[in-house]
């Protein structure tokens, strides 16, 4: 069953949706407005099970997710999207093991000079950030260069022009143990 109540006309919805579904079970309650050149996203989504299998969004046969999100962001695509994301008291299951997070923050923001610094916090996985100016599809290939970089004899990996990345991470015990 999916029950909806606000405002929605296109390009624009304005409040709740809640689904009560064997394969997703969720509350959704805020603002999805993509009216403008760029996107809106104010929104807060509780997930009191999502089978991420059974919705096709992973291929794992066991992808089961509940949690708490709240997002706070604008941009039409992952190259220029600015904000947070907020993920609290999530639970995420696989084949291997179960995984409970408490908080985890992720804030992406752009200087004057078009340089992106995506900053990730959560003290049961990792903190840290990346710095730089990139393209989201060419991601790993800088971070292989960056980290192939230190042997002599690596070759590194085509990539566009006038990019950049610095990154520092603290990988915490908990993510290592589990892998």
């Amino acid at each position: 069953m999916i029950s909806i109540n606000g405002d929605f006309k296109l390009p624009l919805y304005k409040g709740n949706i809640s689904v009560s579904d064997p394969n997703l079970n969720m509350n959704f309650d805020g603002l999805i407005d993509l009216s403008d050149r760029e996107n809106k996203y104010d929104f807060h989504v509780n997930i009191q099970n999502a089978d991420l299998n059974k919705l096709q969004l992973s291929k794992d046969s066991l992808s089961v997710l509940k949690g708490d999100i709240v997002v706070k962001a604008s941009g039409n695509s992952i190259e220029n999207i600015i904000g947070n994301v907020h993920i609290n008291k999530t639970v995420y299951q696989n084949q291997k093991q179960i995984y409970f997070f408490d908080d985890f923050d992720i804030n992406s923001s752009f200087d004057q000079n078009q340089v992106r610094t995506i900053k990730v916090n959560s003290p049961d996985i990792v903190e840290g950030s990346i710095v730089g100016r990139y393209q989201f599809s060419q991601l790993k290939n800088l971070v292989t260069n960056s980290l192939g970089s230190l042997y002599t004899n690596y070759r590194p990996l085509k990539v566009n022009k006038r990019q950049f990345l610095k990154f520092d991470f603290v990988i915490y015990n908990k993510i290592i143990e589990n892998a």
